[in-house]
């Protein structure tokens, strides 16, 4: 999921609602765009939606990597 996506706090609240047990909800992007187009209030907003849930783990990209490696059983570095 693009950060600007017009859609991203519908998504958001979409991956929150959802019943998947190993769902992944990635928002990618550059925070020089956060500026840019004067997003940083919106980003916020949706990162706030986020954390206020006990069940989803953030994480970033290396961290999601090695989390489906252990899952699988392989611990290839």
């Amino acid at each position: 999921m693009f950060h600007a996506d017009p859609e991203l706090e519908k998504l958001t609240q979409q991956f929150i609602e959802s019943d998947e047990e190993l769902a992944i909800f990635q928002i990618v992007g550059h925070s020089y765009d956060l500026d840019v187009e004067n997003m940083w209030d919106r980003i916020e907003n949706v990162f706030r939606m986020i954390a206020s849930h006990d069940d989803i783990l953030p994480m970033t990209t290396i961290e999601i990597v090695e989390h489906l490696r252990s899952l699988s059983g392989d611990n290839q570095q």
